[in-house]
């Protein structure tokens, strides 16, 4: 019949023909079940790929949820950030510690401006002078029925003297063995980083040596727990020293303030060792 078309009318264009082949073809049930399956193959990859898309964004949102819990939390057990006059450190300090003024120069009667013999800051139940004072803060506290106070120190390198003939981590650490008849200085002590949940990506952790003692001898007539924290940067050698009693009313809580301000610890570097005041490391970082 095609070949009497052909003859009566002539053939048919290249594409007529192609396009009435192709609808003939597209009735047949081989042709129907590939483009069935082209159309589901098309659609699982877009549905795939929705998912992807809707998976990574609910990670995201997760993670931002995380990071707002967590700023939450740090403003609720922290005060506002703390940097010292020789902008050595920066931290946020556990919320109920009232900060030890620096002392500040005087003028003398010759006119020059000397500092006061005795720096308040330094620990009232230590017969010498803790090296590298950058930073001191008291919290009345409750044990044993007994009025008691807890502190927290911040030491540095970076504001010694000069006269010691130690190196700051032994000056340290031989001051408080002398005064609490301790042996810090032969101790093993443990590496810790803050915050301690890993899982909290968004937080680079601060890196510290950790050791606690409970001297024998009485701090106020109580036990008393010290813990020192050593944390190194390339700018910077700090130690912190939190003093408590060691049965404390409001322990728990406090240490949980404590660990949450750890986190916080930056290391500027000190007003002589960079003009800008940005070496050190941010968030604290490196360690021992």
């Amino acid at each position: 019949m095609w070949y009497s078309c052909h003859c009566r009318f002539g053939a048919f264009p290249s594409t007529a023909l192609d396009d009435k082949m192709i609808s003939f073809k597209s009735q047949t049930p081989a042709f129907r079940t590939r483009q069935s399956l082209y159309c589901a193959i098309v659609s699982a990859i877009c549905l795939f790929a929705a998912g992807c898309g809707s998976a990574k964004y609910e990670e995201r949102l997760g993670a931002t949820a995380k990071m707002f819990n967590h700023q939450h939390e740090l403003d609720e057990h922290l005060q506002d950030w703390y940097e010292d006059e020789m902008s050595i450190v920066r931290i946020r300090p556990p919320r109920g510690f009232g900060n030890i003024p620096e002392p500040k120069p005087v003028e003398a009667d010759d006119g020059t401006m000397e500092y006061p013999p005795l720096d308040g800051r330094q620990p009232p139940f230590l017969n010498e002078e803790l090296p590298g004072m950058v930073a001191a803060w008291k919290s009345e506290v409750t044990a044993e029925d007994m009025s008691g106070t807890a502190y927290l120190y911040i030491l540095s390198d970076l504001a010694m003297s000069g006269d010691e003939e130690l190196g700051f981590r032994d000056a340290v650490l031989d001051v408080l063995d002398r005064d609490l008849d301790t042996d810090l200085s032969g101790s093993s002590f443990n590496q810790m980083a803050y915050p301690q949940d890993s899982s909290q990506g968004y937080v680079r952790p601060v890196v510290y040596e950790e050791e606690t003692v409970v001297p024998e001898g009485l701090v106020n007539e109580l036990p008393t727990e010290f813990t020192i924290y050593m944390h190194e940067t390339d700018a910077a050698q700090l130690c912190l020293i939190f003093v408590m009693p060691e049965k404390a009313n409001s322990a728990q809580a406090m240490l949980d303030r404590l660990r949450f301000s750890l986190e916080t610890l930056e290391v500027v570097g000190g007003s002589d060792s960079s003009g800008d005041g940005e070496s050190g490391e941010k968030r604290g970082g490196g360690g021992f």
